[in-house]
């Protein structure tokens, strides 16, 4: 598996798609965050399932779950953080990661729904949730730092800045971190 992790506006969507496409490997969307603590540890669990299979992650329980729940939900945070493990049986992880910047003006356009062709919003995605992240931008993009530098002890991680990185020599350093 081919994890795609990033802040909300990151790009990380569209790249999990593309790597899909160019490396014919189906991509799974991780779908709404999870509801309880149960349900973590279901999502975790489907996520590990999923890690020895070739595909591409759009997004992981492990990782995105940490971050969003960290201010809000801290033991369902916690729970996250503790199936990080998980990430060993991984092959990759791809860090979407623009400037703060690029980030709030995506998530600004996103509010707006001024994103570009072939952006869907997710049903999850509601009113509450692009708030909340609005909101709290500045910190939880800090704390989504941190939790890849946690996950980079568990999978080899790329950083991926679509504003400054050659795609088609990203998608050859992917092959060969994949051993394609």
């Amino acid at each position: 598996m081919i994890i795609v992790e990033g802040y909300d506006g990151s790009g990380k969507s569209t790249v999990a798609e593309e790597i899909g496409k160019r490396l014919e490997a189906p991509v799974f969307h991780a779908g709404g965050p999870p509801v309880d603590d149960t349900d973590v540890l279901s999502c975790a669990a489907r996520a590990l399932t999923r890690m020895n299979m070739w595909c591409v992650q759009d997004r992981v329980t492990q990782v995105s779950h940490c971050v969003y729940a960290m201010l809000t939900k801290p033991v369902e945070a916690a729970l996250a953080i503790s199936r990080m493990d998980d990430l060993k049986a991984a092959r990759l992880l791809v860090y979407c990661r623009p400037s703060t910047d690029t980030i709030l003006s995506n998530l600004q356009r996103h509010r707006a729904k001024e994103y570009e062709a072939g952006h869907v919003a997710k049903e999850y995605a509601a009113d509450s949730h692009t708030v909340y992240v609005r909101v709290n931008a500045n910190v939880l993009i800090g704390v989504y730092d941190t939790i890849i530098r946690l996950a980079s002890r568990h999978v080899s991680v790329i950083y991926y800045d679509y504003q400054n990185v050659d795609f088609e020599k990203f998608m050859d350093y992917v092959k060969r971190m994949t051993r394609l």
